[in-house]
């Protein structure tokens, strides 16, 4: 677990330099396997090397940050609720709401810890999506293959950016900008895309999800309106 964490550290903490370890090491063993006749068993190849985090590693570890940011948040529920019953701000009635909200967020936060995992997965799924369809606009030599490993790792290794989640009221953000800016650092130096092609790549998908959301959100109110 501890060799995991550090795994998972050093992705965090070197996004760009993880990700173009990543890249050399399968291109050293793409040339290994083309010139290699005779392999002896007990020797380390490049491919057995331990480099970022894979999906279930980057869940497990992400899941214990977002308990923690989560903690934070009910702490935060519960000490309002202290304060408005302990100075009666607002008086009987305020308090009732006040607790009948606390415990419909306490509710919520409970359901985001128990599903944070589906989330992920989702998350997961979006993105390795996005990077594979991209990759056949700017990398049309790569074979099928490498698209789905090099998207892959690109997305395990951004799941390290839940480490900010650990930060007080901003940690939600803060994961959110890192986990944009680990996905670029994919971009670059595992796809090897250049700058252009990789804002494309990372935003165009996110223009569409708000697009559909949007588009959703005006299509359900103008049902409840009549229009």
């Amino acid at each position: 677990m501890f060799e995991i964490f550090e795994r998972y550290l050093q992705s965090f903490l070197h996004p760009f330099a993880t990700q173009e370890s990543l890249r050399k090491r399968r291109e050293l063993f793409q040339t290994e396997r083309q010139h290699r006749l005779f392999e002896v068993v007990e020797e380390k190849r490049v491919e057995d090397e331990e480099i970022g985090i894979e999906f279930s590693e980057g869940l497990c570890i992400s899941w214990i940050f977002y308990i923690i940011k989560s903690f934070y948040e009910l702490l935060i529920f519960l000490m309002e609720a202290s304060v408005l019953k302990l100075f009666s701000l607002g008086g009987v009635l305020a308090y009732g709401i006040k607790m009948n909200a606390t415990q419909i967020q306490i509710g919520v936060l409970i359901a985001g810890v128990l599903f944070f995992p589906v989330s992920l997965w989702i998350y997961a799924k979006f993105w390795t999506g996005a990077l594979f369809v991209g990759s056949h606009l700017f990398r049309p030599e790569l074979s099928e293959e490498d698209r789905v490993i090099i998207a892959k790792e690109v997305v395990d290794n951004s799941l390290t950016s839940h480490m900010f989640l650990v930060i007080p009221f901003i940690g939600g953000l803060a994961s959110f900008v890192a986990s944009l800016i680990y996905l670029y650092a994919g971009l670059r130096e595992n796809f090897k895309f250049h700058t252009l092609q990789s804002l494309v790549i990372l935003l165009l998908p996110l223009f569409l999800f708000f697009l559909l959301v949007t588009l959703t959100v005006f299509l359900i109110v103008a049902l409840i309106l009549g229009f």
